[in-house]
């Protein structure tokens, strides 16, 4: 055999090795992370349903930290909930709280801003066409 076979044999047989060892890593910590629990349900702080109507939620990150928020209506008592997940990194588990949030919380978080409603309101009125130039626009067609 030449030289270059072998060496070509070699890099070929190397590459096989390390995609199998990546491969049972990765096979290993997908079954570490299916065996954790799911996280637990949003909960009305004021009478403990489940049964939360989701207004809105989203993802949250910071320096060695990271997380969920949730924020909604409970379907049994009409109490607005907040659900937060947050990774603690010192005890390397994940906290989970349930409040009652304030009512300037509940507007920063829930309801649209005036910039939000605006695009809203441009969204609308797709394809953006002036009202003085509405005439040119459908003489042109």
């Amino acid at each position: 055999m030449s030289t270059a076979v072998i060496i070509s044999l070699s890099v070929a047989g190397t590459g096989v090795v390390l995609f199998s060892v990546l491969f049972c890593v990765a096979l290993v910590r997908a079954r570490r992370l299916a065996k954790q629990p799911a996280p637990p349900k949003p909960k009305c702080p004021r009478c403990g349903s489940e049964r939360i109507d989701i207004a809105t939620s989203g993802l949250w990150d910071g320096i060695n930290t990271g997380g969920g928020f949730q924020y909604g209506t409970c379907k049994d008592c009409g109490t607005r909930c907040e659900h937060r997940s947050a990774w603690d990194d010192q005890s390397r588990q994940v906290r989970y709280t349930d409040c009652i949030p304030t009512d300037e919380q509940w507007r920063q978080e829930v309801e649209p801003s005036p910039e939000q409603m605006r695009i809203q309101q441009l969204q609308s009125q797709w394809p953006f066409i002036p009202e003085d130039q509405k005439q040119v626009a459908q003489a042109a067609t």
